[in-house]
């Protein structure tokens, strides 16, 4: 579980199971792929990410531009499931998003605000998932 605050309101989120983070970290890899191509070679000339960032976010940007709708619906509200948010006054927390419904709980939650709870997920979820990759590719998951 990680507690985090956006916009000056804490939230916390689950771990996704296994099945749920190997979907999510399957729909963003077409997006992430070229992302990483372009920052190896600035990395391995030992180069810093602000020398470049523009450049090197543009691949990025470019494929989530391409992903279907569907896709990126799916990785947003697969991360926004397992957020709550913490009521004020100390009154507990409620879920943020309603699966069945498909809809946000609360109305203050702007773009802006999602999206930096998504990216919080999916760090926590599948941030290691290239890591277990080379893991396993190499033979130290057997």
């Amino acid at each position: 579980m990680a507690e985090f605050e956006v916009g000056g309101i804490a939230y916390k989120s689950r771990k996704m199971d296994a099945f749920q983070q190997f979907h999510v970290a399957r729909k963003l890899t077409p997006a992430v792929a070229p992302f990483m191509q372009s920052l190896a070679p600035m990395l391995a000339a030992g180069a810093g990410l602000g020398d470049d960032l523009v450049g090197a976010m543009m691949p990025l940007m470019q494929a989530i531009a391409a992903m279907p709708a569907e896709d990126c619906d799916f990785v947003i509200q697969s991360c926004l499931a397992v957020v709550d948010r913490q009521q004020s006054g100390g009154a507990g927390w409620s879920p943020v998003f309603n699966r069945d419904a498909k809809r946000m709980m609360f109305e203050d939650i702007d773009m802006p605000q999602m999206l930096a709870i998504t990216v919080r997920v999916i760090q926590d979820n599948v941030g290691s998932f290239s890591a277990a990759l080379r893991s396993v590719s190499s033979g130290a998951g057997r």
